[in-house]
């Protein structure tokens, strides 16, 4: 065997295993987002207002901080004060602090969860160019 072709499998084992390592870090990154900040009160450290969080994220509230979740899926909106959040898939694990959760009315795939009508309206104005009059 060569010395280039002992470089080149040294290289493919070392991929191999940087690759294996660095999978799961990839994997929680890919997540897609499951909740909104829809409000931030007092000293919180690790989202701001309007952020979207992906499962695993943790939230850090001061003892008076507290912060909204509107979660997307699950149609949560959790209200939550004091102590450390750490986001799930549909709510929220909560660590020394308290919460509230209120189901909200979401639409899921498009389908409304009510069946109340829904009204719309809309007005189109155009003006005339100066050549056409």
């Amino acid at each position: 065997m060569t010395l280039w072709q002992k470089f080149a499998g040294a290289c493919t084992s070392l991929a191999l295993v940087g690759g294996a390592a660095i999978a799961p870090a990839l994997a929680q990154t890919a997540q897609a987002p499951v909740a909104v900040v829809e409000e931030v009160n007092g000293k919180v450290v690790g989202v701001e207002f309007m952020d979207y969080v992906r499962p695993g994220k943790v939230i850090k509230l001061g003892p008076n901080g507290s912060i909204v979740l509107g979660y997307m899926k699950s149609c949560w909106r959790e209200t939550v004060t004091g102590g450390t959040v750490v986001i799930g898939a549909e709510e929220s694990l909560v660590h020394l602090g308290e919460v509230q959760r209120v189901k909200f009315d979401c639409d899921r795939h498009g389908r409304p969860l009510s069946d109340r009508p829904r009204e719309v309206a809309g007005a189109v104005f155009r003006a005339l160019s100066r050549a056409s009059r």
